[in-house]
């Protein structure tokens, strides 16, 4: 499916694809007049997209994920499933600091379903702003 603008209709055509999705957007704030002096630099804009992207890696270790900005890879994830490979995940997007001075949490409290699991940082990995803390729910 290809679209372009904001009252041009998709395009919809068949095409070769392996497996799995893929979301390419290009020129996505060209046709934003409006909207043009909210937007902060190009540099900004892409930590907001690269941000979402880093959030779905760390929720979703089944899924390989591909960054690429200006035809250069950002981030290059393969799916995880040893605690090994999402060690390596979460190092490549936090920092090998963190995982480093962190250990690994899995309680699960059979009486409700819960589960608590994941990666905390140790006090000697202390830091003055929250911007490594990510907290998710999922569900099933």
């Amino acid at each position: 499916m290809q679209t372009e603008g904001r009252d041009m209709v998709a395009e919809i055509s068949p095409a070769a694809h392996p497996a799995g999705t893929t979301v390419e957007m290009r020129d996505l704030f060209f046709n934003t007049p409006a909207r043009r002096k909210f937007l902060k630099t190009e540099k900004t804009e892409f930590k907001h997209l690269e941000e979402v992207v880093k959030r779905l890696a760390l929720s979703r270790f089944d899924v390989g994920f591909t960054l690429r900005h200006n035809q250069k890879i950002i981030h290059q994830l393969r799916p995880a499933s040893t605690e090994a490979e999402q060690e390596r995940r979460i190092a490549s997007l936090m920092s090998p600091a963190f995982i480093e001075e962190s250990m690994r949490v899995d309680v699960s409290a059979d009486a409700s379903g819960l589960r608590l699991w994941g990666w905390v940082g140790l006090p000697t990995f202390s830091r003055s702003q929250p911007d490594l803390q990510y907290f998710l729910s999922m569900a099933g």
